[in-house]
């Protein structure tokens, strides 16, 4: 109960963060295309248009500072009792063979006919005759499942 209320708190913090940012953008939005109307009226009356008219609004929301993107990031003290609430790894149940250090391995020979075609229909060194050059082998790992 109590992690989950932990949760729903960073939850909402971040949620929190988004949003006020979100709203930061509109704003800045918004005043940029007020800024833009009023020196194009300007200019379209021959008023002087003050140095400061010409510096465009930053959107906040598309182009983020370090400190705007740290700003999303829940707080540290959320985070950390977040953490300490979670269960422990080691009293969850994992299967006591998977922890084991000593994994003992087995090697064990699997063998493959492989037939050989050739276009001789009659031949009958193509066959094979159960020597050890006609199979192939292969080695393959496998684990001891009684280790």
């Amino acid at each position: 109960m109590a992690l989950r209320k932990a949760r729903r708190a960073v939850n909402n913090a971040v949620r929190k963060a988004e949003k006020a940012l979100h709203r930061r953008g509109v704003d800045a939005r918004r005043a940029e295309r007020e800024r833009k109307k009023r020196v194009t009226e300007m200019k379209a009356k021959g008023e002087f248009i003050p140095i400061k008219m010409y510096e465009f609004i930053r959107d906040p929301e598309k182009n983020p500072m370090s400190e705007e993107l740290e700003s999303l990031k829940p707080h540290p003290s959320l985070i950390q009792t977040l953490e300490a609430l979670q269960p422990n790894q080691e009293n969850t149940a994992i299967d006591p063979r998977l922890l084991e250090d000593d994994i003992e391995l087995r090697l064990e020979r699997m063998e493959e006919a492989i037939i050989a075609i050739s276009d001789e229909e009659d031949s009958e060194e193509d066959i094979p005759s159960g020597d050890d050059d006609s199979i192939e082998s292969v080695d393959s790992i496998a684990r001891c499942k009684f280790c």
